[in-house]
């Protein structure tokens, strides 16, 4: 299935302002973080969510989200995170594609207890939705899963001179799986 990209909290990066001050993530503010893995590179950050209201991107960019925009995103992991489990390795969806070898976005977010549900999509792509078989009750990403991942993956446009490769790694150490 094609479907058509529209979700209302798209270009939330556009939104956010630079953090002026130093920023070292902790794991107790942790909201979620997300990451791709391709067949040339593994664990790559897309982007991790703090509170209050904080955004690291892949760059390294610190930034501060407008409020509206963070209500959506975790508004969104919530639902993720009631999704039943799939029963694959890292709770995996996967969308049906031509073609293999296509990456895999994964996303950890905080249960409030001081853990980590980790949910991942193969081949996640906003222009299909269908899964290569029924999952978990669904033969299509189901919408919370669909629209979060997109909104997160504008966390790659962030500008490079921007960022700091510390905070990335930073990011990296407090999930702890790579």
């Amino acid at each position: 299935m094609t479907s058509a990209w529209s979700p209302s909290y798209e270009g939330w990066l556009s939104r956010a302002t630079p953090v002026s001050d130093s920023f070292t993530p902790r794991k107790d503010s942790l909201l979620l973080a997300s990451f791709v893995d391709t067949p040339a590179k593994q664990g790559v950050l897309t982007l991790a969510l703090f509170k209050p209201n904080v955004a690291v991107t892949s760059s390294g960019q610190v930034l501060t989200l407008q409020e509206r925009d963070l209500a959506a995103i975790t508004s969104l992991a919530a639902q993720v995170s009631s999704l039943p489990e799939t029963g694959a390795f890292r709770n995996q969806w996967r969308v049906s594609h031509p073609i293999t070898s296509r990456p895999i976005h994964r996303m950890y977010i905080a249960d409030g207890e001081g853990g980590l549900k980790v949910t991942s999509v193969y081949g996640y792509d906003k222009r299909a939705r269908k899964l290569t078989g029924e999952t978990a009750g669904y033969e299509e990403l189901p919408d919370a899963l669909y629209e979060l991942f997109g909104l997160v993956e504008e966390g790659k446009k962030s500008s490079d001179a921007a960022g700091s490769q510390d905070v990335v790694d930073h990011v990296k150490v407090l999930i702890g799986d790579d």
